[in-house]
């Protein structure tokens, strides 16, 4: 209280329990009507607070959420990403659900909550490691309208010692994706949740294929393969199967191609002969 004037207050949670509790514990000991949670690689810009305020005193209750435009940094301070989903136009844009439904174009930063939203739908699901972000966004545009501010005014910064870097590596990341976009399913509304879903499937897979070289090129072959078992149960489609039949040929895939073919082998040695059987017209 000292330091932050009865403005700013600290809590020290009495043990480790893990950063989305964290979120929603914040999200419970917050005051006020709209709510930012502002992890410690993220930070805001002059006027992100007053632009908001300005907007958003004048919204109807139909607004749920609100976001800005943003920007990635590196551990240098260096911009390396910029992020203005509909440039400078700012306002309610009806299309929000489409956009957000099929990928996350969004960085908690550059977002606040109506207080009475998550008393509607609650907050972030602790079981999703690394998309409750994603998954919590859905569910809100599935219900109320989202305003934007067209600035740039948060910022994110990249490292790699944040938690989306390691879940990249390990594979995880593409679990979560997965579970974010089966959950969505179940509130989307049932007129859009058939081709949203089926967007984000296409999305999403693409995003896991290129993603894949990262892992291995670290020499994280189980990560790879992971992120590969992951990508195919997103999108099991036949087009999807194609084009990581292709992306297979690439030289930079060789290591998860042996990989593949070292796993077949132990498969096929593991079943006698006995074990197949074959019918022939």
């Amino acid at each position: 209280n000292s330091i932050g004037g009865g403005v700013v207050r600290y809590y020290r949670n009495p043990e480790n329990i893990g950063a989305r509790r964290n979120f929603n514990l914040g999200i419970a000991l917050s005051r006020g009507q709209w709510i930012h949670v502002l992890p410690e690689d993220e930070y805001v810009l002059p006027g992100f607070y007053s632009r908001l305020k300005k907007s958003l005193e004048k919204c109807s209750d139909s607004v749920g959420a609100a976001f800005t435009g943003y920007e990635n940094i590196n551990e240098k301070g260096k911009i390396i990403f910029s992020q203005q989903v509909y440039g400078k136009d700012t306002g309610i844009h009806q299309d929000w659900l489409w956009k957000i439904g099929t990928s996350n174009v969004l960085n908690p930063c550059a977002v606040v909550i109506r207080r009475s939203t998550h008393e509607h739908l609650g907050c972030y699901d602790p079981g999703n490691t690394y998309t409750p972000d994603w998954e919590l966004y859905k569910r809100i545009a599935s219900f109320y309208d989202w305003w934007y501010e067209g600035d740039i005014l948060a910022r994110y910064r990249e490292h790699d010692n944040n938690m989306t870097s390691e879940l990249i590596l390990s594979g995880a990341q593409a679990t979560s994706i997965r579970l974010g976009i089966e959950i969505s399913e179940s509130y989307l509304p049932a007129e859009h949740c058939a081709a949203i879903t089926a967007k984000a499937r296409n999305h999403y897979f693409n995003y896991c294929l290129n993603h894949m070289v990262i892992p291995l090129k670290t020499g994280n072959l189980a990560g790879a393969f992971r992120l590969l078992q992951e990508a195919l149960k997103i999108d099991p489609s036949p087009q999807a199967v194609e084009k990581l039949f292709t992306w297979l040929t690439q030289s930079e895939a060789a290591p998860l191609r042996d990989e593949i073919a070292s796993k077949l082998r132990s498969i096929m040695l593991n079943h006698s002969s006995e074990s197949f059987y074959f019918a022939y017209p």
